[in-house]
């Protein structure tokens, strides 16, 4: 958590996680797997609010809405990037398209809502590409998807178990954390 200049606040290896079933199905479309490219992660021992506060996370804007987007892609792996200005250019069930420059290596970068004067993450990026000209970016609209993982999480299905190699070293993109409840983070 907190990565910058390749120093983190925090790490913390992973007790358990779950991808969505409808992402690692056969045959899903790329419209389906962008709607679900996202992993819920249980951290073996919490982070501290005070160490790294996590972010809340909230439906993503209409329409024009204003985006921002922070993002280890490219070369940076150690170091964000952040595009403090895009928008949302269409929206579609759980999914949008938006106007953020992502390059390759920016899945899994989080899409801020800045209003209220308060960060939360509405998406993930997933994917990018060139649109008339432009590039765009699409990710899932989180809070539908995040719900999902979460009823998974609780009930163990499709869960993988700390057994198979999770730990920092494993999930190297996994450089924010979501609020899952006041006591809690992930």
């Amino acid at each position: 958590a907190g990565l910058r200049v390749g120093q983190a606040v925090a790490e913390r290896d992973i007790r358990r996680a779950v991808v969505h079933p409808v992402f690692a199905a056969p045959g899903t479309s790329q419209a389906n797997r962008i709607k679900h490219d996202l992993a819920l992660l249980e951290l073996a021992q919490p982070i501290e609010a005070s160490v790294a506060t996590p972010f809340e996370v909230r439906a993503m804007p209409a329409v024009n809405g204003a985006v921002s987007v922070v993002s280890y892609g490219g070369d940076r792996a150690a170091s964000a990037s952040w595009q403090r200005h895009c928008s949302v250019l269409k929206r579609y069930p759980r999914l949008g398209m938006l106007s953020c420059d992502v390059t390759h290596g920016s899945s899994g970068a989080p899409v801020f809502d800045l209003s209220g004067g308060r960060a939360r993450i509405v998406s993930i990026i997933s994917s990018g590409r060139r649109v008339d000209g432009r590039r765009v970016a699409y990710g899932m609209d989180v809070p539908p998807v995040l719900a999902d993982l979460r009823a998974a999480l609780s009930s163990g299905v499709d869960v993988i178990a700390s057994d198979v190699p999770m730990g920092p070293a494993g999930i190297a993109g996994a450089r924010f954390l979501i609020a899952t409840s006041p006591e809690k983070t992930p």
